[in-house]
């Protein structure tokens, strides 16, 4: 008999690869958008150290640099969970498996 855990973990496998095709999405767009960041960043840190930065360009330094790093803390949080992702749905795979034989 197989058992039922296992087969709703891996019926659910479907979620599962459609949790993992969004999250590559959004990784996607999440490097894209740090490109960019780090694109300002540059930018932004070549007018604050010549000390020819403005309030507002100081300001947005700050900011820039601050996006940079909470972009970067979701991007390496969502391809934890893609690991994760794939992990459970091998072990339900290998437990559906286990139960036919």
């Amino acid at each position: 008999m197989i058992n039922e855990a296992a087969t709703g973990a891996f019926i659910s496998k479907e979620r599962g690869d459609d949790l993992i095709e969004k999250l590559w999405l959004a990784i996607k767009s999440a490097r894209a958008v740090e490109e960019e960041l780090e694109h300002y960043h540059h930018l932004l840190e070549e007018k604050v150290n010549s000390h020819t930065a403005t309030s507002t360009q100081l300001e947005l330094f700050g900011e820039v640099r601050e996006a940079l790093f909470s972009v970067n803390e979701e991007k390496q949080r969502m391809e934890r969970l893609v690991r994760i992702t794939k992990r459970w749905e091998e072990n339900a795979r290998k437990a559906f498996e286990d139960e036919e034989d």
